[in-house]
């Protein structure tokens, strides 16, 4: 799936500008799965005004599962941006929604546990993605249950238990390694080296980063995943003693984030803080 994100962002922008104005059915559709697509880029900046777009040409089209869908993105739009608020009116509007399908149900839960994990209901949130495992591996699921056991393990680490975390993360990876979805193996790469670096083991922080780069950033570059990846490596500089290197990566990462409209979530802003720390304490504030 690597490099086809972008091709398929490009296709679907190219199809929703040659619709009538009134296929609004399609329009809803393409524009749900265009919001998807910005949203697994992390492509932050562009997804809340597609997102909107989507949620109007449901609404008009009358087709509830195509309503309740454009609300279930909408609502991840909302939550990545922290406005929890509308993220939450987006994902109860969804629920309240009749007859909705196994997938769609089991798609909004998995949305709410990433809200309550958002919110800072670290518990919930745990306990949301160990029901949502169980449901989907007695599905016989391979796909999803590799996300599920991801988001567990960013709880995991931001509850304390970094040893568990890091455990999840190797099962994860030796699920993904093999896999068609490079993006997600690249993610959950970054996850694993945050834990690492997290714990002092810079060598094993180090090589996840590298990988988590060399996996994406050839077709990618100006992936979410990417951006992070650098930023552990500014951290092992950082830790080194490399403050000059440390500096000029830093200036690229916070540019690159904002280019993409991303706010680093708990695991990343945990790394962030301690590199902006050591730097505090040893470059001088004209020198940064």
């Amino acid at each position: 799936m690597m490099g086809l994100y972008a091709e398929g962002i490009a296709r679907n922008e190219a199809v929703l500008a040659a619709l009538p104005a009134d296929e609004t059915l399609l329009r809803a559709k393409l524009a749900t799965t265009l919001l998807a697509l910005l949203l697994i880029q992390g492509r932050q900046g562009r997804a809340l005004g597609v997102a909107m777009q989507a949620c109007t040409y449901a609404r008009t089209s009358g087709d509830n599962a195509t309503l309740a869908w454009a609300l279930r993105w909408y609502g991840v739009a909302c939550m990545l941006s922290q406005e929890y608020s509308e993220a939450e009116a987006a994902l109860s509007e969804a629920v309240a929604i009749p007859g909705p399908a196994a997938q769609l149900r089991l798609s909004l839960t998995e949305a709410r546990a990433m809200l309550s994990r958002a919110t800072g209901d670290l518990d919930g949130g745990a306990r949301a993605y160990e029901q949502l495992l169980k449901e989907q591996c007695a599905l016989g699921n391979i796909h999803k249950p590799g996300i599920f056991k991801s988001n567990l393990a960013l709880i995991e680490h931001e509850r304390g238990n970094t040893t568990r975390a890091i455990a999840l993360g190797r099962e994860v990876l030796a699920a993904l390694r093999t896999g068609a979805d490079r993006s997600l193996f690249a993610g959950s790469l970054c996850n694993f080296a945050n834990f690492l670096v997290a714990s002092d083991d810079i060598v094993g922080a180090i090589e996840s980063a590298r990988e988590a780069i060399a996996t994406l950033a050839s077709r990618e570059p100006a992936n979410f995943f990417v951006t992070c990846a650098i930023e552990i490596l500014e951290l092992v500089d950082a830790l080194q003693g490399e403050f000059s290197r440390a500096t000029r990566l830093g200036a690229y990462t916070d540019a690159a984030l904002e280019d993409l409209g991303r706010n680093r979530e708990f695991t990343e802003q945990a790394a962030h803080d301690r590199l902006t720390a050591l730097l505090e304490a040893n470059v001088a504030p004209t020198d940064r």
